[in-house]
């Protein structure tokens, strides 16, 4: 069966990096495969090209999807990305990216087509080894800091009292990224964008909770 697309999500290996904002992506598809797994669907360890990288092969919304986390670290994370594309002839429209965005707060999403990296060395990097920003991205918003670096922001763990929003927000991301796969880009597009954590949000038909 010819591949409908590639869904990957952004962070660093290691148990250091566990759970810190900058590995949101990876939090969101773990739900993903959790959810997934509930709903009955077949999802099967894939092999790859020879990038570290942790790989999957699922029937999702009537198609088949890679679902990918990149083990390059985050600034690297285009050798993975631009590796599948190439072994596995993927149009770049078809790469969705799940990752985290410190420009939005946390509880906010935005679904978008294309555009630029904000400065985000994980998109940055796709960018560069797929020649194109033109693939889809979730970004995840973690918020930013109002004193202090950037970088030790991101690489720092979600404190406590952020766990039940962060619940939230992730339940809905994966449910929506397996939309994603199957409706209508704008009516997800509009869903994502205008989700509050703490509002009765009614996500789309995926969701069967």
């Amino acid at each position: 069966m010819d591949l409908s697309g590639l869904i990957v999500a952004l962070g660093n290996p290691g148990k250091q990096y566990e759970h810190t904002r900058h590995n949101f992506g990876w939090m969101v598809l773990d739900e993903i495969l959790e959810l997934l797994g509930r709903r009955g669907a077949v999802v099967n360890v894939a092999k790859g090209p020879k990038v570290p990288m942790r790989l999957w092969r699922a029937g999702i919304g009537g198609g088949d999807w890679l679902l990918c986390k990149p083990e390059t670290y985050m600034n690297l994370s285009g050798e993975a990305v631009g590796a599948l594309v190439h072994f596995y002839r993927l149009p770049v429209e078809t790469v969705f990216v799940l990752h985290d965005e410190v420009d939005l707060p946390l509880g906010r999403l935005k679904l978008k087509r294309g555009g630029g990296t904000a400065g985000h060395n994980g998109l940055k990097s796709i960018a560069a080894h797929l020649g194109s920003q033109d693939f889809v991205r979730l970004r995840l918003g973690v918020g930013k800091p109002v004193h202090g670096d950037v970088a030790d922001y991101v690489l720092a763990r979600f404190r406590p009292e952020e766990a039940e929003v962060l619940r939230k927000v992730t339940e809905f991301a994966a449910v929506m990224s397996l939309d994603y796969t199957c409706r209508d880009f704008n009516k997800v597009m509009s869903e994502v964008n205008s989700f509050t954590p703490g509002i009765d949000n009614k996500p789309g038909i995926s969701d069967e909770r």
